[in-house]
C-alpha cells in the first residue's frame, strides 16, 4: 500500500502522480494521458447506473472532456486508476479546492470512488478501494490540502461497509447525502 512517507518533496511528483506498486501487482497511479479514458469508461458507466442519477443518459462525451480536464490541470483534479496485470479494477475522481466560508483551507472532494464489481465480495476489493483512498490522500498532501471528503452516491448496502472500512482508517461520517427528482 501507499503511505504517507512515499511522498516526494514538495517540487517533485507524489508516488501517486507517478504510480507505484501496492503489492502483488496491483498498481494505483494518476491518469496522465487523456486517451487513458478508454479504460475507466465501462467503469464509469458501471458507477452511473448504480449511482441515483441513473436516470440521466451516460456520457460518454462528457466524461472523455471531464478526464482530459483532469489530466491538463493536474493540480486541480486527478482521476486515479487501480490497475492489475493491464486491467482497471476501480477509479476515483477527485479534485482539490477551498472551504466555502474560509480563506487558506485547501481540501479534496471525491466526487466518484468505483471498484469495479469484478472484484466486489474477494479480498481483492479492500486492496483496490483502500489503495485508491489512500493514493488520493498522498495526491491531496502533495497540494496541500487538509481534509479529503468521500461523496459516495450509489446508494447500495455497499455504503455501510464503505464507511465501515473508511471508519477503521481514520473518516468519519459527516451529515447525510438527500436527493428528490423534481421531474
Amino acid at each position: 500500500m501507499l503511505t504517507a512517507s512515499d511522498e516526494n518533496s514538495a517540487g517533485d511528483k507524489s508516488e501517486a502522480d507517478k504510480g507505484r506498486v501496492a503489492g502483488r501487482g496491483l498498481r494505483i497511479r494518476v491518469a496522465q494521458e487523456a486517451e487513458e479514458v478508454v479504460k475507466i469508461l465501462p467503469l464509469g458507466r458501471e458507477f452511473h447506473d448504480k449511482s441515483i442519477y441513473s436516470d440521466i443518459t451516460f456520457s460518454e462525451d462528457k466524461c472523455r472532456r471531464l478526464f482530459a480536464d483532469a489530466v491538463s490541470h493536474p493540480n486541480r483534479s486527478a482521476v486515479l486508476m487501480a490497475e492489475l496485470h493491464g486491467r482497471t479494477l476501480g477509479f476515483l475522481y477527485c479534485s482539490a479546492g477551498e472551504y466555502l466560508f474560509g480563506e487558506g483551507t485547501a481540501m479534496t472532494t471525491v466526487h466518484v470512488f468505483y471498484v469495479s464489481d469484478e472484484v466486489r465480495g474477494t479480498l481483492l476489493v479492500g486492496r483496490v478501494g483502500l489503495g485508491l483512498i489512500k493514493a488520493a490522500e498522498l495526491w491531496s498532501q502533495h497540494r496541500g490540502c487538509k481534509r479529503l471528503l468521500v461523496h459516495d452516491t450509489a446508494s447500495t448496502v455497499r455504503d455501510r461497509r464503505l464507511y465501515s472500512i473508511l471508519g477503521k482508517v481514520g473518516y468519519e461520517v459527516l451529515g447525510l447525502n438527500v436527493s428528490k427528482l423534481l421531474f
